[in-house]
């Protein structure tokens, strides 16, 4: 006996579901592919769902909203001032190039950061400190062991050393560069401390170009 509501439309009971004949076909997972066998379980199309969850998300609470806002500022806020932090602790190494980068890269990224005024200012500074700083003229090698110009260069080249002649002087790369050669004369049975000579060229107001020597460290 079918089962009526006030509305007119009218459902099968238990017994006439079951009646319902099922379409043939492989053994299935317990769902029948029979649509009047879903009219009568999901009385609302299925169709409709992805409506129904799309009116539930925009119906939100705006207390909610406002509060992933406000998680969303407070992630940008911490960025921007490691960008900030990253920026500072470059010019202090002596890495303006780097340091112009990282403050340009916060002002365009967090435009509307709270530090975007003292980013702009930092900035400036790190190119001033850029167009002063000196530019290495050369750069010697004085190690024994039998080390040879390019395995030098290979060296410095796979740990991304920016040591060259005509290059900014950055006493980071220096540094970087001894260390690397204290590694490949170890490689090549030859363990020693390397000594790195920073030697100014002439005095200019900026600077002047530097020589930099590499030579073993005396005991």
């Amino acid at each position: 006996m079918p089962i009526c509501r006030n509305s007119g439309k009218c459902w099968p009971n238990d017994a006439s579901v079951a009646a319902i004949p099922r379409a043939p076909g492989p053994k299935s997972n317990g769902f029948s592919t029979n649509p009047a066998v879903w009219d009568v379980h999901f009385p609302y199309n299925m169709r409709l769902l992805p409506l129904i969850l799309t009116v539930s998300l925009l119906a939100a609470s705006p207390r909610a909203i406002h509060a992933a806002g406000a998680a969303e500022e407070t992630r940008d806020a911490i960025d921007a001032a490691r960008l900030f932090d990253d920026g500072q602790a470059m010019l202090r190494a002596g890495r303006y190039g780097a340091a112009e980068v990282t403050f340009r890269t916060l002002l365009y990224v967090y435009p509307e950061s709270d530090l975007a005024g003292q980013a702009r200012m930092a900035l400036r500074q790190a190119e001033d400190l850029d167009a002063q700083a000196p530019v290495v003229r050369s750069v010697r090698f004085q190690l024994p062991g039998g080390l040879t110009l390019e395995e030098i260069r290979t060296c410095f080249a796979a740990r991304e050393i920016a040591l060259a002649v005509q290059q900014r002087y950055e006493p980071r790369d220096v540094e970087r560069a001894r260390l690397a050669l204290q590694d490949l004369l170890a490689n090549h049975g030859r363990p020693a401390a390397v000594k790195a000579e920073v030697h100014t060229v002439r005095h200019a107001a900026n600077g002047g170009p530097v020589e930099v020597v590499f030579t073993l460290a005396k005991k």
